[in-house]
């Protein structure tokens, strides 16, 4: 077992891995999202797993700049053409991921932002630990209809 908790067999450098995404890794990059979705407690799901591997497949991958991360995949990460990060998910959280990805994605642009659900108080704590700060809120524009804080970063 490595020493941010993978599993047996699987190699710190194999978690660690990031390349770009293929259709190929929608199956994945849906679990993850999916399995997401049913840990929080807060918020209602509006998309079966099926839906979002297809969105992720159809829509996602090939229309923003995603990467993955590890060997199985354990998490992605999704950018735009203006420089926001549509998606960033990982299992396991708290093994250092979230940050690999948001190192990967700060080396490729000037500037990142990102919505972050209000009542998602892990995830906004990350990206304030993370260097992010907030520029703006929203109260019911995303398709969940919930409280929304806009974060952004940028280079020094």
């Amino acid at each position: 077992m490595c020493a941010m908790g993978c599993g047996p067999g699987i190699l710190m450098t194999e978690l660690m891995s990031i390349r770009a995404a293929t259709p190929q890794d929608a199956p994945m990059t849906a679990a993850i999202k999916s399995a997401w979705i049913d840990d929080s407690d807060w918020l209602t799901r509006l998309k079966s797993r099926d839906e979002i591997e297809q969105s992720h497949r159809d829509r996602l991958i090939p229309n923003h700049e995603v990467h993955v991360i590890g060997t199985p995949v354990a998490g992605y990460i999704a950018l735009d053409d203006e420089n926001f990060v549509t998606s960033l998910f990982c299992e396991p959280q708290g093994a250092g991921l979230g940050r690999a990805m948001l190192d990967h994605a700060k080396a490729r642009r000037p500037y990142l932002q990102l919505w972050s659900f209000e009542a998602n108080t892990g995830a906004c704590r990350f990206y304030e630990r993370e260097g992010f700060v907030q520029v703006g809120r929203a109260e019911d524009e995303s398709e969940e209809k919930l409280p929304d804080i806009l974060y952004r970063w940028e280079a020094a």
